[in-house]
């Protein structure tokens, strides 16, 4: 009986004109609480190195049909989850030094890898490339993010863009596996 009288007491009640100003206010101070408390320390004030995601080189393998698969390990040590960016590049060692041999690679709809746990690793293979010289694979990696500080994030870049001083950047970082004879 509680139940109906406050449905039919919360029906009849009218948010006054002079109130809406106020509750957008409201709503926007929470929305920028959230972004606040989401982003306010980076990884590296968090404990994470550059160096805490390795990769390995595991070896060759046959894959489907006459290919020829190259198999690698992501080895996450620190304190922080992170997963894979949406794409990577091999690169071959010349006098110059070390250039793009291939076309850079996109996964599928640049969706991000797994999520890679601390002290956890992920095996995954590629298609060998065709290099004739000595080559390594060239990957970036993001922290982690939740669905909160993934949605602020995006909101903080696109202000970034809109001209307003925004400080918030994305941090990524980039690891090399051993580097493999062909």
């Amino acid at each position: 009986m509680h139940v109906i009288t406050l449905f039919s007491t919360l029906s009849t009640m009218q948010i006054r004109k002079h109130h809406t100003p106020f509750c957008l206010l409201a709503a926007l101070l929470v929305l920028v609480g959230i972004v606040a408390v989401s982003t306010r320390t980076s990884a590296k004030a968090r404990g994470f190195r550059a160096d805490a995601v390795t990769v390995k080189f595991v070896g060759y393998t046959n894959g489907p049909g006459r290919g020829r698969l190259v198999v690698f390990q992501v080895n996450n040590s620190s304190p922080l989850e992170v997963e894979r960016d949406y794409y990577h590049e091999i690169q071959e060692q010349s006098a110059a030094g070390w250039s793009k041999s291939q076309p850079t690679v996109y996964l599928p709809g640049y969706a991000r890898g797994p999520v890679i746990g601390p002290g956890r690793s992920e095996v995954f293979h590629l298609k060998a490339p065709g290099a004739r010289n000595r080559w390594r694979l060239c990957m970036n990696y993001v922290e982690h993010e939740g669905l909160v500080r993934r949605f602020s994030g995006d909101l903080l870049l696109r202000l970034q863009k809109a001209g307003f001083g925004t400080k918030y950047r994305r941090a990524r970082f980039t690891a090399y596996s051993d580097e493999i004879e062909p």
